[in-house]
């Protein structure tokens, strides 16, 4: 306990009462006297009161919890500017003729000469006449309680110059509140309106605040708001045609203003209350909240938290046959909030789907270099290196959010679903999402020369451009900036995976392609493999000697797995293990053919049906045509002749040649 600490007295104490609150000025007079100070502050005078009591029942009161302790680090009257740098703030004053903080020094000099006296002053009788005493003779000009109050405020708060700072900062402050049988002003006159003056007493303010809640919402604005108001709380109508139209009060009652509407409104409602209920609560967090921190502060390790989310291209796709894509293109990615780096990607033309989601989660699973091979790209697992499962995913509630999202869930048991349209919920995947320039002036569109499966190539280079070239700066830790650490994503990721800070989990490749892949049926024969109207095979499965075990004549279904947006790689399931098989041209041709998605698989087969039967009724036609070309060239038709018993009769020159052949060949 220090000179200044705040007493409190619960149940009294003495003569003094529970509602005073002291603070302890002197405790060494030599006649066992302790010396508090009580700051009365009544609303016309300010003034402060020495109270004394005998060490040993001061002493034992506090002993046995008759009085309680605390701080204050200033004057009560001073609240509004406690923390604040009095300094800086003064400077704002430019139009001050005497700066605030030249009068608390000036004050502070006054007092000087008694705080040097203090010991001499505490040991005196009577502390207060001491002090009028010396006021008298050395500075007649002040008042000697005023001195006695800035001496006291000058040692109970730590003898801090802030403490003798004018109070101007309660000017204004007052209850403002009508009360009965006083004339209070009601501000100035409305400018553009000749009637009566409104005072907002206790009804109005009620009237005020019922007619807000009820009438306020999304998209109203105030002059509606103040409007429905009139009419409902206050019963107003309007009367009058054209420029003659007014609003009229029952029984010719005052009714306030709209700027009185509007300043009661904030003084009833609380700012966020007010924004949140025009604009609603997404745009007001999205938008005019300011930031309450990182997302990566709340994580340690690489896989600990991963965001996902789906946008769609701005260019328009062509169609694997060249022609526009009709759809739109969703690109899913999957971004580790420690390092912001892309864990995976996934693809789905169309629409932002459930099957996009977990391709990502497969491309996270598995070896980029894997993952990479199967749609053509060549990619190194040194240039990206993150391989694992999240230990907890977040989506929001689309697609992602599915329950088929994680089919196993001792894989990833916890998926976190934000709110929808709140992208402050996930800011670290949606601000990596690629930027658009916005063009002014007539709509365009971007035709790119890019199908679906080059588009998705394209977006696997670029998210390995962005692990390596993102400015990862803000998420370097002083042992990374001292360790050499580049500010890059993937340079974090390493230096983070070197030293084990993961909460990834590793699942083999198998266990990855039966966890988030399609599942599909192979028509199987002895002949060939089909997925649709495709052949599929493989070296592997050829020295298994799959087809060799399948009966002549028999067809069987046999279960697979296959990616939505590129089956030139699938897998069969052959003895209860997955093996890979590959996509099959009928000619020798350009491979690229072979990367198309399952949907336009299906689309395909269906035209190759389409063609076949046109090609059905083709065949009709044309056997009719040769009918028709052989009776006019032979002048019969194709099958002209007639059944008869027994063989073929042959020429007695062929059946001579044939006996001397008979007669050579026979041993003897």
């Amino acid at each position: 306990m220090n000179v200044g600490t705040q007493l409190k007295f619960p149940d009294g104490f003495g003569s003094i009462s529970s509602s005073q609150t002291l603070y302890l000025l002197n405790n060494s007079s030599p006649d066992g006297r302790v010396i508090c100070v009580e700051f009365v502050t009544a609303k016309d005078t300010r003034r402060a009161d020495f109270h004394f009591f005998q060490r040993e029942d001061f002493e034992q009161g506090l002993l046995d919890g008759h009085i309680s302790t605390s701080r204050d680090e200033m004057p009560v009257w001073l609240e509004r500017i406690k923390g604040l740098n009095i300094h800086t703030f003064e400077t704002e004053r430019t139009g001050a003729k005497r700066s605030n903080f030249e009068r608390a020094e000036d004050r502070e000099c006054i007092i000087q000469p008694l705080v040097a006296r203090e010991k001499e002053i505490f040991a005196s009788s009577d502390p207060a006449k001491f002090i009028a005493d010396w006021v008298k003779v050395n500075a007649p000009g002040q008042n000697a309680t005023r001195v006695r109050f800035w001496f006291s405020c000058y040692l109970v708060f730590g003898r801090n110059p802030a403490a003798l700072y004018p109070s101007y900062c309660r000017i204004g402050q007052y209850d403002r509140t009508p009360r009965p049988g006083k004339n209070y002003s009601t501000g100035r006159p409305a400018r553009a309106v000749c009637r009566g003056k409104c005072k907002i007493d206790k009804d109005i303010e009620k009237k005020i605040g019922d007619g807000y809640t009820k009438h306020a919402g999304l998209g109203k604005t105030e002059r509606e708001v103040y409007s429905r108001t009139l009419e409902t709380e206050f019963g107003c109508t309007v009367q009058g045609k054209g420029q003659s139209l007014r609003i009229v009060s029952p029984d010719s009652k005052s009714y306030p203003t709209i700027n009185q509407f509007r300043y009661r409104v904030r003084k009833l409602f609380k700012p966020d209350m007010l924004r949140e209920t025009r604009y609603g609560a997404a745009l007001v967090r999205n938008k005019m909240t300011p930031d309450v921190g990182r997302f990566s502060e709340g994580v340690a390790n690489i896989f600990e938290k991963v965001e996902a989310d789906g946008d769609y291209l701005d260019e328009q796709l062509a169609d694997f046959d060249g022609q526009p894509f009709g759809d739109s293109f969703c690109r899913v990615t999957f971004t580790d909030q420690a390092t912001n780096c892309r864990v995976g990607i996934g693809f789905a033309p169309g629409a932002e789907v459930i099957s996009a989601y977990k391709m990502g989660l497969f491309c996270a699973a598995v070896p980029k270099s894997y993952f990479g091979r199967l749609f053509g790209v060549e990619i190194s697992d040194e240039e990206w290196p993150c391989r694992g499962l999240p230990a907890q995913p977040i989506v929001d509630r689309g697609p992602g959010s599915g329950k088929d999202l994680v089919v196993r869930k001792e894989l990833i048991p916890f998926v976190e679903m934000v709110g929808s349209c709140q992208p402050k919920s996930k800011a670290t995947v949606e601000s990596s999402h690629p930027r658009t320039t916005q063009m002014e002036g007539a709509p365009m569109t971007y035709q790119s020369d890019f199908t679906p499966v080059a588009a998705a190539k394209r977006e696997i280079l670029r998210a390995i451009k962005d692990n390596w070239s993102s400015d990862a700066s803000e998420r370097m830790t002083p042992d990374m900036i001292r360790s050499g650490v580049a500010p890059n994503p993937t340079a974090i990721w390493v230096y983070l995976d070197r030293r084990a800070r993961t909460s990834g989990n590793e699942i083999s490749v198998e266990e990855a392609i039966r966890a988030f892949l399609t599942p599909v049926k192979f028509t199987v024969t002895r002949d060939c493999i089909k997925l649709e109207h495709r052949r599929f095979d493989s070296a592997e499965l050829c020295d298994l000697g799959f087809r060799d075990r399948i009966p002549k004549g028999q067809t069987l279904k046999v279960s697979g797995y296959a990616m939505n947006l590129c089956v030139k790689f699938a897998w069969i399931e052959v003895d209860n293990r997955l093996v890979e098989v590959q996509a099959l041209l009928p000619i020798r041709d350009d491979e690229q053919q072979l990367y198309v998605g399952l949907d336009y698989l299906k689309s395909e087969k269906s035209s190759l049906n389409l063609g076949k039967s046109k090609q059905e009724d083709f065949n009709v036609a044309v056997t009719m045509n040769y009918r028709k070309a052989c009776v006019i060239a032979t002048g019969k038709a194709p099958t002209a002749g007639r059944w008869r018993a027994g063989k073929k009769n042959r020429s007695r020159s062929r059946k001579a040649a044939a006996g001397v052949t008979k007669k050579a060949t026979m041993p003897r």
